[in-house]
C-alpha cells in the first residue's frame, strides 16, 4: 500500500506529500472547490478501518474528523458544489456488510442524510453534474450475484433510480462531468473483478413529456407535463405538422441542435422554468387544428431534446 501524495498541472505529475493519512486503498476522495480542499474518508490499511476524516490544503494533511460514517471502503464520494457538500455513499465492511447510507460532510461535521435509495454496494462511483445539480451514480456491486448496471442520482434531498443498462455491468469505473459538453464520462471498471474493461461511454439525461389532449378531434383543453429537465432551468415547447429532421438555426439558443420535426408549421408554442426537480406542465386550450400534430421539449440549459410526442 501507498501512502504519498502527487499533483498533475497538466503536463507532469510531482510528489508533494510523503506524511499524512496512514497507507491504505478502497478510501474515497473528493474535491471541495468551496474550501479549496480535498476530502478523504476510510479505506482499509494494515490495521483495519480507519473512521476518519482527512483534508488536504495545499500540500499539508490535516486530520479533521475521527467520528461520522461507519468505517468503511470501497465506497464512494462527490463534491455537490451547488450544496456546499462533499455526498459519501455505500462501501463495505471487512466482513463483508454493505452500506446504502448517504452522508455529507460540510467541512465541520458528517450528517446522515439517507438511508433508504440504491441498493447496499460497493465499488459504486459518483460523480456531479454541476449543469442540472444531481449527483450521478452507476453500478457497483450489492449481496447478489454479479455487477450492477443501474444508475441513480441524488438531488440532494432524494435518490431516483433514472435508468438500467446503458453500460455494461461493473465495479470500479471511473466517472468524471465534462461541464463543456454537459456530460457525464465514465471509463473502464471490471464486470466480476478478474476481467477488465476500457470502453468509454457518456450519460445525459434524456427530457421525458407527455401530452393529454382528451377532446383531440374538436378542440379544447390540453394538458403537458415535462419532466427530467434541468432544475429552475428554462424549456422550450416545439409544435410541428409532422415528424423529420430540422436543425435549429446560428443566432438561437442551441443551435445546431437537430429536432425530431418537420419544417411544416414549425413553432415555438411555449417556453417556462422547470421546477426545483426539473419537472413542470402546462394547461391551455387550444384548437381541434393541432390534432395529429407533433411536439418535442427541449430543454434549453444543456439543448437535450425529448421523445417525439404525437399531439393526440
Amino acid at each position: 500500500m501507498y501512502g504519498d501524495t502527487w499533483v498533475w498541472d497538466g503536463v507532469e505529475w510531482t510528489q508533494i506529500a510523503n506524511e499524512g493519512p496512514q497507507r491504505r486503498y478502497g478510501h474515497a476522495m473528493a474535491y471541495d472547490s468551496v474550501r479549496d480542499v480535498s476530502v478523504v474518508f476510510g479505506g482499509l490499511w494494515l490495521g483495519g478501518l480507519p473512521p476518519e476524516t482527512w483534508e488536504l490544503s495545499g500540500s499539508t494533511w490535516t486530520r479533521v474528523a475521527q467520528t461520522g460514517p461507519p468505517a468503511r471502503w470501497d465506497h464512494t464520494m462527490a463534491f455537490d458544489s451547488a450544496r456546499g457538500v462533499t455526498v459519501l455513499f455505500g462501501g463495505w465492511t471487512n466482513n463483508g456488510l454493505r452500506f446504502n447510507d448517504t452522508w455529507t460532510w460540510d467541512g465541520s461535521v458528517w450528517t446522515q442524510v439517507a438511508s433508504e435509495g440504491p441498493s447496499p454496494r460497493a465499488e459504486p462511483k459518483m460523480t456531479f453534474d454541476s449543469t442540472r445539480g444531481v449527483i450521478v451514480l452507476y453500478g457497483g456491486i450489492d449481496d447478489q450475484p454479479g455487477s450492477l448496471d443501474d444508475t441513480w442520482e441524488w438531488d440532494g434531498t432524494r435518490w431516483t433510480q433514472v435508468a438500467v443498462g446503458g453500460p455494461p455491468r461493473r465495479i470500479s469505473p471511473d466517472m468524471a462531468y465534462d461541464s463543456r459538453r454537459q456530460a457525464v464520462i465514465l471509463f473502464g471498471g471490471s464486470p466480476d473483478g478478474r476481467t477488465f474493461l476500457g470502453d468509454t461511454w457518456e450519460y445525459r439525461r434524456q427530457p421525458r413529456m407527455s401530452i393529454d389532449f382528451p377532446n383531440c378531434s374538436i378542440g379544447g383543453l390540453v394538458t403537458i407535463e415535462w419532466s427530467c429537465t434541468t432544475p429552475h432551468g428554462v424549456i422550450a415547447l416545439l409544435f410541428a405538422r409532422t415528424t423529420g429532421e430540422t436543425t435549429i438555426p446560428d443566432g438561437r439558443p442551441c443551435a445546431g441542435t437537430r429536432l425530431g420535426l418537420g419544417p411544416q408549421n414549425l413553432q415555438l408554442v411555449h417556453t417556462a422554468r422547470s421546477d426545483s426537480r426539473g419537472s413542470g406542465s402546462v394547461r391551455a386550450i387550444v384548437s381541434h387544428a393541432a390534432c395529429g400534430g407533433r411536439a418535442q421539449v427541449l430543454d434549453v440549459t444543456t439543448c437535450a431534446l425529448s421523445e417525439v410526442v404525437p399531439v393526440e
